[in-house]
Order: C-alpha cells, then sequence, then structure tokens
C-alpha cells in the first residue's frame, strides 16, 4: 500500500500498538469512505469491501491484515 492514507494507518497501529483497535478499525472505514467520497463513487457495502479487499492483497503487514478481516467480519455481521 503506498497512498497517504495506508501511511497514516500504520503508524495509527503503531502508535496505538492496537491498545484501541475499535478506534483503529472505524479509522479504517472511515478512510476508505472518504476515499469513495472524493472519487465520486457510490458509498456502499460492497464498495467498502472492495477498497477492504484491495487493500487486503496489497498489505504484507500481519496487524494490518487482521483489522481488514476483522472489518469484514463487521460489515457481515460475524463479529
Amino acid at each position: 500500500m503506498s497512498d497517504k492514507s495506508s501511511e497514516m494507518l500504520l503508524c495509527t497501529l503503531k502508535e496505538k500498538a492496537l491498545s484501541d483497535e475499535a478506534a483503529v478499525r472505524y479509522l479504517t472505514i472511515g478512510m476508505i469512505v472518504c476515499e469513495l467520497i472524493r472519487a465520486e463513487k457510490p458509498v456502499s457495502r460492497k464498495s467498502i469491501c472492495c477498497k477492504l479487499l484491495k487493500r487486503l492483497e496489497q498489505t504484507q503487514d500481519k496487524e494490518e491484515e487482521r483489522i481488514y478481516y476483522r472489518l469484514f467480519r463487521m460489515l457481515f455481521g460475524r463479529q
């Protein structure tokens, strides 16, 4: 992942040391929603999942990967 929002997420993950994982999840969803709005794309569960999947495919960080999997579970009501 090479964009600024990804770098910000990684910094936040390291800064928080995953002590407040819920905040990191909401931050991630918020960044994705902002990206969709800026790109003038619809904000829906499908579009959010597509963005999450792209980020998941590009990440090499295990903690970030874990966050993305939890977000998928949250979006599909399987917490």
